[in-house]
């Protein structure tokens, strides 16, 4: 079963022939889950994603063919293969010389982050001027001792940015086998 063909198809009219029409796959439709279960940690297990292994083999191998590939791509969110997964060591080191220059360019620009509040790990990215000159945190009764005069600022290289950002493609959720096909009947009703 291949992806697109749970997709509804859509009437076109033929430019060359107004009277006739083309029947197309709407590739532009995209399910809203009535199932609740995409987040529920009993239907799905968290599987990390090897250097070179690919949607199609890890289907085959968990699944016993290569026709569920599909259902990996959709509850990950995976709409682009070359970037939504992880790059392979040498297109991560291609990528980091075409967007940077260099490695060397590339581990040299800092970019800065500030907590969001002392108590918690939200972080965001400001330019240098504003992380050079914000003030520490004021003593406030409200915030627990232990919150207090924590580190609150970080930089990171655009390198070390990058491969987090490669990294974290690894993780990837797979619907277990005794929910594959109940997924694939409630994809399969829903794009109806």
């Amino acid at each position: 079963m291949s992806y697109f063909v749970q997709f509804p198809v859509v009437k076109y009219p033929a430019f060359e022939d107004k009277q006739n029409f083309n029947y197309l796959t709407n590739i532009a439709f995209r399910i809203v889950n009535k199932i609740d279960t995409i987040d529920d940690l009993s239907v799905y297990y968290e599987h990390t994603l090897s250097e070179g292994e690919r949607i199609e083999n890890l289907s085959f191998s968990y699944y016993g063919s290569v026709e569920y590939y599909w259902t990996i791509l959709l509850i990950n969110n995976i709409f682009d293969i070359n970037y939504d997964l992880p790059l392979s060591q040498l297109d991560f080191s291609d990528y980091i010389v075409e967007k940077y220059g260099s490695y060397a360019a590339a581990a040299s620009e800092l970019h800065y982050f500030i907590r969001v509040h002392e108590c918690e790990m939200s972080f965001i990215e400001v330019p240098e001027e504003i992380y050079d000159t914000y003030p520490e945190f004021s003593v406030d009764l409200t915030v627990p001792d232990e919150c207090r005069g924590k580190q609150m600022r970080y930089t990171k290289t655009a390198y070390v940015i990058e491969e987090e950002l490669n990294e974290a493609k690894r993780s990837i959720k797979l619907i277990r086998k005794e929910y594959i096909q109940d997924f694939i009947a409630a994809f399969t009703e829903e794009s109806k």
